[in-house]
């Protein structure tokens, strides 16, 4: 004889699998409870009573009901002569309860005609499904308020996916609301229970649309949602990428990756929970942004700076190539050292590149010293080839008029020291040289003692400058 028979092992084990429905996370104990149910039922002996059959359920599930396991211990029992006519009055009181339970059920059916004529003649058979509908329409509303407070109000991502659990648990109470009976109200249930719901197709259908803007919603603010992180990732990969560039050209990708990211912040909808993160993440995003880019930015301008003033001091040294040159030219070197030194200047001091440009300063300011000197050298020699031209002018009329004047010693001695004013380096000097031959010939001919015949050396020349 088994130790457990089928009826009681089939009673353990829908209890059990009923159990588990209850507690998902009860699926290792089912399984060795089964396991050791379905041992005792291949071992021969003794049928299990009470007591074993608690010893075996005790470990697993120690709140287990112990009304079952005494009616499985009762069930597990060999059957006698009274146990039969027992169960025989026990199997008909179960058949009529069935019946019975049958009835009840058709009568509850979804069918127009015999919801009607049960509703006319015995709408007490209709309580489960007025129960039913009054918990689904109870399920509906709260589940629509619920879903619309945490949407509506939603500070995080997490609100948003319980307001989708919410709201798909609206709809699937609406669902299960029966449509045919919109507009009707059970008396009789609304009595014994005081129900204060009336199903109205207005009402119904508002229900429906409030639950549709709410599916909606939810879908725009994942997709929000969705956006959002896509642009933070963005931002995030080019900020790294550019703290890792090794040139300009890595770097001003990363530039337009990191623009990109913002531009797509921007586009998340501002009416979404996502929206509202992402104007508040992107001050300081666009803040480093344009810190970065300011950088960037003052980094190729100081480098046009440098460029510039480098170009300018080229052409000033190539103006001053194979002196002497006129004042004039001396002033167009002098400018363009000027330009070169005014775009250093524009260079901040907390600039990188400050240091560098400074020994470019200090080299350009020495050269703009050295053509002003040179100018200044020009135009003091020029002075002195002009003035010692007109004095060679006053001389040849003295001599013409007196060859014996003792002014004439006197303007000779004049123009030398005018001549030797003149410096090498200045245009002027070549023609100081021919002045200063004639000069000394001057001097080597005149005879303030002999007279002279009234005619002057000959001398070359002159024309002002």
């Amino acid at each position: 004889m088994s130790r457990l028979n089928d009826r009681a092992y089939q009673l353990l084990k829908g209890a059990i699998r009923a159990r588990y429905q209850q507690q998902p996370a009860a699926r290792i104990p089912k399984e060795v409870l089964w396991q050791r149910l379905e041992k005792l039922r291949l071992q021969s002996g003794e049928p299990a009573g009470f007591e074993d059959l608690r010893a075996i359920v005790s470990d697993a599930f120690p709140d287990f009901d112990l009304g079952l396991l005494k009616s499985a211990a009762r069930l597990n029992q060999p059957k006698t002569g009274w146990g039969f006519w027992a169960w025989g009055s026990w199997g008909c009181g179960l058949a009529g309860v069935v019946v019975a339970t049958g009835g009840i059920a058709l009568a509850n059916l979804p069918l127009p005609p015999i919801r009607n004529v049960v509703a006319d003649n015995a709408p007490l058979l209709l309580l489960p499904s007025f129960w039913m509908m009054d918990q689904d329409y109870r399920a509906a509303t709260a589940a629509t308020a619920q879903a619309k407070q945490l949407l509506d109000n939603a500070t995080s991502a997490a609100d948003i996916e319980l307001g989708a659990t919410k709201t798909q648990a609206a709809q699937a109470a609406l669902d299960r609301l029966p449509v045919w009976f919109l507009g009707s109200r059970p008396k009789t249930y609304c009595t014994l229970f005081s129900c204060r719901w009336r199903f109205t197709l207005d009402e119904f259908a508002a229900a429906r649309q409030t639950v549709a803007r709410l599916e909606a919603q939810v879908f725009q603010e994942r997709n929000a949602q969705a956006l959002l992180n896509q642009a933070l990732a963005t931002v995030e990969t080019a900020r790294q990428q550019h703290q890792s560039a090794k040139d300009s050209s890595a770097q001003n990708a990363a530039l337009g990756d990191w623009q990109s990211g913002i531009d797509r912040l921007r586009e998340v909808p501002q009416e979404t929970l996502a929206g509202r993160q992402a104007r508040a993440k992107l001050a300081g995003i666009d803040r480093d942004f344009q810190s970065v880019t300011g950088r960037a930015v003052g980094r190729q301008q100081v480098g046009s700076l440098i460029t510039g003033a480098k170009e300018y001091g080229f052409r000033a040294a190539l103006a001053a190539q194979k002196p002497p040159h006129p004042v004039e030219q001396w002033r167009v070197v002098q400018n363009l050292w000027q330009e070169a030194l005014a775009l250093l200047t524009q260079i901040k001091d907390d600039d990188p590149q400050f240091a560098a440009a400074q020994r470019l300063r200090a080299e350009y300011a020495q050269n703009l010293a050295i053509a002003k000197q040179r100018e200044a050298l020009e135009r003091q020699s020029i002075e002195s080839l002009e003035q010692a031209d007109r004095q060679i002018a006053q001389w040849r009329t003295l001599a013409a008029a007196d060859p014996s004047n003792p002014r004439l010693l006197g303007t000779l001695q004049e123009i030398e020291n005018n001549l030797e004013r003149v410096h090498p380096a200045s245009t002027a000097y070549a023609k100081a040289e021919q002045l200063r031959q004639f000069a000394n010939q001057a001097l080597q001919r005149y005879q303030p003692m002999t007279p002279q015949p009234n005619v002057a050396p000959d001398a070359p020349a002159t024309q002002a400058r």
